[in-house]
């Protein structure tokens, strides 16, 4: 009996002692969660708590850390961690309970821990890819286990490793293959600019533009997506012949292609998804690429250099018309008139300068901008091409204009009862040796010979005042002039000369009568 009740007060006092342990180890000052929004207060003798993959960890209550709301029932999942507070030492670490479950997500509690009795705990995410096979009785495995890896991300994430029964390695049945990923092709990006057709006019560059394919296609890996742009002189619907594609990274849709050669090109886009795998060729677009040039020099035909003209107030400019097409240079399908610009003036070193500038379409032109105070003159011819592109100027070119008149004279006698300039013209005794002279000269005198007019010719236009020198013994009776310029007659002894005129002076004398 005393036996029995001795057995009985030791079992009875080992329960106690085991029930007693559970209950101080149920209040190690620690905290867990997984998959907590925001963050998480850890505190002083807070026991153990579990929660499930979907629920969360509140610190409730007057002081904070005191205790924490259980959460819903569950079981870990594949997520369980601890935050390990010792009450007032800082700072606390985290660590992963493998005997409940898988851990790959984790706390660093010395980062992220405020240091005070209440701090706080930042939670970080952990990803992994699948399980890759390696080798048998690999490590810690057994020769009838198969070592598995998986890569693991933030490296504080744990069981990147594992060891499976593997029938192939001589042990037990195969361990449940980890499903796996097949990758497929992304879609095919849409173009957007430029359209089909566009041309570029003395524009090295041409921008391209196009967006993301529809689908992506399957992606098992986190790799990079990218464009290959193909722009190349040769059409191909279905690889890139005659050209390098320039390799775009996604999310840029655009890509700037150079060119100094006229040609047309044909663009095109592939997609690359992050599994490597390129997609097909959009469908094919062109556009050409054109460069212009200038064209020739027009060559001067008349008047020659150095021409002489004399009593004209307009003179014909004539140049050689511009052809075959090819001397206009290359136009780009310009659509604008081929014309010449003349300038022509008494400028020497430009005649545009204070001169005429004039476009024509024709290969000559009427100047019409002489005056007679003017006497030379300078002029030249440049091309301007359908696209708009002026040539070179020609070389410059010179004529003269020299303006004069032609003064006649005669000195007669008449009966002193009739001196009209009616009878001093009709009279036919003319005064032998009377020297005709003007008071400016030139033109130098000349003397008359019988009834015959004496003639100045090329005579300055102006005004003019003649003083004959008779034989001696006669007297001037009238002066009578005419001439073609308005007014046609007069009886001075003074005139004006126009260019391209005649004067003509008939002086009438009377024998010895004053």
């Amino acid at each position: 009996m005393g036996s029995v009740a001795h057995r009985f007060l030791v079992k009875i006092s080992v329960i106690f002692l085991a029930t007693l342990a559970l209950f101080i180890g149920s209040y190690v000052p620690r905290v867990y969660a997984d998959y907590c929004s925001g963050t998480v207060k850890c505190g002083k003798n807070v026991p153990v708590q579990r929660c499930s993959i979907n629920s969360s960890v509140t610190c409730t209550g007057a002081n904070i850390g005191d205790y924490c709301v259980p959460p819903s029932a569950g079981t870990c999942g594949d997520v369980a961690q601890e935050c390990n507070i010792n009450l007032n030492t800082n700072p606390c670490s985290s660590f992963t309970d493998k005997a409940s479950c898988e851990g790959i997500r984790v706390v660093d509690c010395a980062t992220h821990c405020n240091p005070s009795i209440e701090q706080q705990c930042t939670w970080v995410g952990c990803t992994t890819t699948a399980w890759t096979d390696g080798a048998c009785d690999d490590g810690d495995c057994t020769p009838t286990q198969r070592r598995q890896y998986r890569t693991v991300d933030p490296p504080g994430c744990t069981n990147a490793t594992q060891c499976v029964e593997d029938a192939t390695c001589g042990g037990g049945p195969i361990a449940t293959p980890t499903p796996s990923c097949t990758a497929t092709d992304p879609g095919v990006p849409a173009l957007a600019a430029p359209p089909s057709g566009s041309a570029y006019v003395d524009d090295t560059t041409a921008p391209l533009d196009w967006s993301a394919p529809a689908s992506w296609g399957t992606e098992c890996v986190a790799g990079t997506r990218q464009y290959h742009a193909c722009v190349s002189p040769t059409s191909n619907a279905v690889s890139c012949t005659g050209a390098t594609p320039a390799t775009v990274n996604d999310p840029t849709n655009a890509y700037t292609y150079t060119q100094s050669v006229a040609d047309t090109y044909y663009w095109k886009i592939q997609a690359k998804n992050k599994d490597g795998n390129w997609g097909n060729w959009s469908p094919e677009r062109n556009f050409s690429m054109c460069f212009t040039s200038n064209p020739l020099v027009p060559t001067l035909v008349s008047p020659v250099n150095g021409a002489a003209f004399v009593n004209t107030s307009s003179v014909w400019l004539n140049w050689d018309n511009l052809a075959p097409a090819s001397v206009w240079g290359i136009e780009c399908g310009g659509a604008l008139a081929r014309q010449y610009n003349v300038c022509a003036g008494t400028n020497s070193i430009d005649p545009c300068v204070g001169g005429t500038s004039v476009n024509v379409t024709a290969s000559g032109y009427t100047y019409a901008g002489i005056v007679q105070n003017k006497p030379t003159y300078y002029w030249k011819v440049r091309a301007m091409n359908a696209h708009g592109n002026w040539g070179n100027w020609s070389a410059i070119r010179n004529f003269t204009v020299s303006w004069s008149g032609t003064i006649t004279a005669r000195a007669v006698q008449v009966d002193p009862t009739d001196t009209s300039c009616v009878a001093i013209r009709k009279s036919p005794i003319g005064l032998d040796g009377t020297v005709h002279q003007f008071t400016v000269a030139p033109p130098d005198p000349l003397t008359q010979s019988g009834n015959t007019y004496v003639t100045f010719a090329n005579a300055v236009p102006g005004p003019y005042v003649i003083m004959p020198d008779p034989p001696d013994g006669y007297v001037v009776a009238r002066y009578c002039w005419q001439r073609t310029t308005a007014p046609t007659t007069g009886e001075t002894q003074s005139a004006v000369l126009s260019s391209g005129d005649t004067l003509t002076w008939d002086v009438g004398y009377t024998l010895g009568t004053p």
